[in-house]
């Protein structure tokens, strides 16, 4: 791991294909960004993207999950206080879809007045959190503020993505 930032790169050819025979090559934008506009995506569909450059190939694929249905997020007061502070704080419920089916991961992130929470995410399965089809999550390491705007945003992923995210959060945390 390495914690220097990558140099972009511009003169890359990179192509979106899904697995229905349709592909599209991407435009750069600048600043390493890529980017297409015919091409959409379908939940449940796999993609492949191929990056050629200075006659290397290389290759990524993933299917596209299917979002989880929000149902609901709630606010509690927490008992919890920080030191020498008065401010009363509060922990949130979030209630969600789950496929019961497969098992599923989740990274959900918080922003809080359109500001990410923290420079982390929370990696979640099912296997902890399921009620039949239903995801019950309250995580109580996460306080806020009175009159904040808190978006929440719950992500479906695949395991080999899950345990990437995982394992990076171990080496993060190991520094």
């Amino acid at each position: 791991f390495n914690s220097t930032q990558p140099a972009s790169v511009s003169e890359a050819r990179v192509v979106l294909h899904d697995d229905a025979g349709n592909s599209e090559l991407l435009n750069y934008y600048g600043n390493g960004l890529y980017k297409g506009s015919g091409l959409k995506g379908k939940a449940g569909r796999n993609y492949e993207m191929s990056f050629t450059l200075k006659g290397s190939v290389y290759r990524a694929s993933s299917m596209l999950y299917p979002p989880a249905v929000f149902y609901e997020m709630k606010f509690e007061k927490s008992a919890f206080k920080q030191p020498g502070e008065d401010k009363q704080l509060y922990t949130v419920n979030l209630k969600f879809s789950d496929d019961t089916d497969t098992e599923n991961f989740y990274n959900i992130e918080f922003l809080v007045n359109g500001v990410p929470e923290s420079e982390s995410y929370t990696l979640i399965t099912d296997k902890y959190f399921a009620t039949g089809d239903i995801m019950l999550f309250s995580p109580r390491w996460k306080f806020f503020e009175k009159d904040g705007v808190v978006k929440v945003i719950i992500t479906s992923l695949g395991e080999k993505e899950y345990t990437y995210l995982n394992q990076l959060n171990d080496l993060v945390s190991a520094r």
